[in-house]
């Protein structure tokens, strides 16, 4: 996984990875979506290991 790759994230949706980085040891990435989330951000922060490079 790299920056700018496009990813679905476990609830499904895809988005831009914007960020990579670690963070207590684990491997974290900030996902960009379209469409603001539940959050209201266009933004959150998931494992790597949950998402799926498309």
């Amino acid at each position: 996984m790299k920056l700018h790759d496009t990813v679905t994230d476990p609830e499904g949706d895809e988005g831009t990875v914007t960020r990579l980085y670690t963070e207590s040891g684990l491997e974290m990435a900030e996902v960009t979506y379209e469409e603001a989330r539940w959050t209201g951000d266009h933004t959150l922060d998931w494992p790597t290991d949950g998402l799926t490079v498309i």
